[in-house]
Formats: structure tokens, sequence, C-alpha cells
């Protein structure tokens, strides 16, 4: 061999070697990471520590929480991947149940009608529309076709907003069936909004070996039962007595629903009759929006644990919120809500805003909690109606439909509402008093959750 073969061949092996080295310095590096991170036990996090990382908590604080979102096929595609990005991007058991099997690009949906019977379907209409939708979906695969169809029976109402309400008691047959065991159950609507980091830190101070049924009062008459936009939470005592020992409970009930107007009102009315009240979490558990509650001393420093009617658009603008939050060690509460994503908007309003409605005609869309805060009047136009509010103290905000007017003194900012059955809405704030009674409310340094054990039950 030639002296530059022999400094080729060196330099050649010299390389080998070290490259050698180097693959075996990885692999021993990789290993002792799986090792540390598979093997070795990892920390738990307490609530403190919860709120303050902006990545997801750690598994083990949410491997035995199961999620339940009921939907439909018209309205799954718009909502699903969205609130699977922002309210649930941290879930890690979630079931979704509609009236139509499909899957909606990662994220599979279960038909939770599939197995009512033939004899039951053909006490409601609404399972005509059920039958035309399976029909367009193997036909076109999609529902266009079907999307908007009314209720034969009830043509105010779209067909799939009847058929909804078989789904509630076949939903925890379900659930429980794919994900027996676990220690919390939560039901809510595809376009229910969870604040997570709050939830995560009140459901360790319940006790799911206790038949527990908790949601957001909501009435009927003078008849109560859990609001299903604002989410329901079933313990696992209670979720095993209702799908094993009381086994076929919703199959039992399917041919009493049709009289019904709710789903969520048959739960209630079958977890009653097994002895179970209902424990009223408000206003923690709401059925509103940012933009509709109806800020008082009752939705002030508590904890916001759910909202409602939340559309994409409203829900990646919650999560950004709740992403942007400065101090995330402290559970959000109303007010924080308030001051970051109404106050503003609410303040640069006009003394009357055209086509819009305040909500001062209405105590708590579907809730239970009286302030006693409606009153109403009859005068000619706005402007008498304003007065009136000003003759009140108490009044902060009114609002005339064209026929009657409104005061409250709780604090909405409402939404657009356009003209429609001859009423036109016109409202308008008393900015004055508004400011004067967020001056006198006290700090929320200090943020109570709901026990259960001071609840009133229904």
């Amino acid at each position: 061999m030639s002296p530059p073969e022999q400094v080729l061949h060196t330099l050649s092996r010299t390389a080998s070697i070290r490259t050698t080295r180097l693959f075996r310095i990885i692999a021993l590096t990789i290993g002792l990471l799986f090792t540390l991170f598979t093997f070795l036990p990892r920390k738990q996090l307490r609530s403190e520590e919860l709120f303050s990382q902006s990545q997801c908590p750690d598994p083990e604080l949410a491997s035995n929480i199961v999620i339940a979102v009921k939907t439909g096929a018209s309205e799954a595609s718009e909502k699903i991947p969205t609130l699977m990005q922002t309210s649930l991007r941290c879930a890690k058991n979630i079931f979704f149940f509609s009236d139509l099997e499909q899957d909606i690009g990662p994220y599979h949906l279960h038909d939770v009608l599939v197995d009512i019977s033939p004899e039951v379907k053909k006490l409601d209409g609404a399972f005509e529309f059920y039958r035309l939708q399976q029909e367009a979906w193997r036909r076109d695969g999609n529902v266009n076709s079907t999307k908007g169809m009314k209720d034969l029976k009830s043509p105010n109402d779209l067909a799939a907003w009847t058929l909804d309400k078989y789904k509630n008691t076949h939903i925890l047959e379900k659930v429980w069936e794919f994900a027996p065991d676990k220690e919390w159950y939560i039901v809510i609507d595809a376009d229910t909004y969870i604040v997570w980091s709050n939830l995560l830190h009140w459901l360790p101070s319940l006790d799911s070996a206790k038949n527990m049924f908790l949601g957001s009062v909501a009435f009927i008459g003078s008849t109560g039962f859990a609001h299903g936009g604002s989410g329901t939470v079933f313990s696992r005592s209670l979720m095993y007595d209702y799908a094993v020992t009381h086994n076929g409970t919703a199959a039992r009930l399917d041919s009493k629903i049709h009289n019904l107007c709710c789903g969520d009102v048959m739960v209630s009315e079958a977890l009653k009759e097994y002895g179970n009240d209902l424990i009223n979490i408000q206003p923690e558990f709401s059925g509103q929006k940012p933009g509709t509650i109806p800020y008082y001393t009752d939705y002030w420093c508590q904890p916001s644990l759910t909202m409602h009617h939340y559309n994409a658009e409203d829900m990646k603008a919650f999560h950004q919120f709740e992403s942007d939050r400065e101090n995330k060690s402290i559970p959000l509460t109303w007010a924080e809500i308030f001051g970051r994503l109404v106050r503003d908007q609410l303040q640069s309003m006009p003394a009357m805003q055209e086509d819009w409605d305040n909500y001062s005609s209405v105590v708590d869309v579907g809730s239970g909690i009286l302030y006693e805060g409606v009153k109403r009047s009859t005068t000619q136009n706005f402007e008498e109606c304003a007065a009136t509010c000003e003759a009140n103290s108490e009044c902060v905000q009114c609002a005339f439909d064209g026929e009657a007017c409104y005061w409250g003194k709780a604090i909405r900012l409402g939404e657009r509402t356009m003209p429609k059955d001859g009423k036109r809405w016109r409202s308008g704030w008393n900015q004055t008093r508004i400011l004067d009674w967020i001056s006198k409310q006290r700090r929320c340094d200090i943020v109570k959750f709901p026990d259960w054990r001071e609840s009133t039950h229904y």
C-alpha cells in the first residue's frame, strides 16, 4: 500500500470509529431519557401549579373525566373541530353522540338513536327527518338536502331540534358502555364552553362514590331540571346506578319523550324517580355567554365553569382570551370576564342602540336565579322608557320593543336583534349608575368554588 493510500485508510478508519462512538452516545442518551420519562414516577400537579401552567396539565388530572358531546349531523362539522381546538383541547376522554354515524376529520360521531325501536319511531314525525337524513348521507355523502327541514307537527321548529330530545337518555348508557368506571361524566352540547382549568380545580372537592347529579337548574312551570346546554355532571356512582342497576332506562322512556319538550327534562325526571335530586351549581354553570350574562351580585366573584350558545368564532375568541391572561394562577371569575370582554363595548354604546336587545326583559334565560331585577311598564316610545328607568334609582338599563318598556338592575350587554313579528328592539344603559355599581364591588381576591353541601337541591 502506497503512503497516500495508508493515510486515506487511517483517516477512514478514524472517522468510522468516531461515527460509531457518536451513535453509541446518542443511543445511550435516548435510552436514558426514555427511562426517565417512562418508568420514573411523574410529579402530580397541585391545583395552584395547574393554573400557572400554559400547557395542558398532567394527564392524570383529566384521565378520570369523560366528556360526552351531544350534537347533530346538521351542525357537527361547524362546531366539533373548533370545540376540540379550544375548550376541550386538554380533555382526554371525549365521545361524540349524534343522529348520524360519521367521521369529521379525526373525530368519530356515534349515532345514538340507532337502537330506538320502530314502534317508537312511528310516534314522532321527527324520525321521518331522521330517515331522510340517513338516505341523504348514503346517497350524497352529506346532509345538505335535509338541513333546515321543519318539524311536521310544529312548523316553527326545526325537525333536528325535535329529534334531539331523544338523545339524552341514550347518551348516558352509551358513554358508560364506552368508558365505564371513570370518576366523572360530563354531558354538554356542541356549543357549550367548559373553562377547563376551573373545572379541574373544582371536581376534587366532590365525591364520585356518592350519587351526585350536578348542573344549572332551569324551569318549566314550577318544575326544575338540569339545563343541558349549561353542562351536566354525573358521578361514577350515579352513572352505575343509571346504566347498570337500572339498565334499559333509555328504551323504557323512549315512548314518553315525544310528549316532552326536551331530553334534559326526561333525564332529570328519570334520576328523580331513582331518588336523585339535582344539585344546583349556579351561576358557575351558566346557560349564557359573556354578552348575555346578567352581571350582578349573583354573577361577579364566582368562578366560571361553563357557558352556552357559543359559535365557532366565540370559542376561538374566548380561548384566545384564556391564553392571554396575565395571571393564570387565579381562577377565572365572571368579574374578570366582564372587565376584559364586555365592559369596553358596553361603555361605547350610545344612549339608544337601534335593533339591539340588551335582555332587560329577561330575569335570566333558562335559569333559576331570581334577582327581582326586571320590571315592565307601558310606554309610547323609547324616550319614555328611558325616563322610567331614570326615575328608578335601581335601574341600570332598559329596552323598548315597540309595545312595552322593560328595565332591570342587572348589567347585560345583549346582542344585535333584527325586527321580527312586529317588534323592533331599542336598548339603552345608564352608564353613570353602572360605573357606580362596579366601583362598589369588592375585589375578587378570594374565589370560592361551589360547595355541593350548601347548594339547593331540586
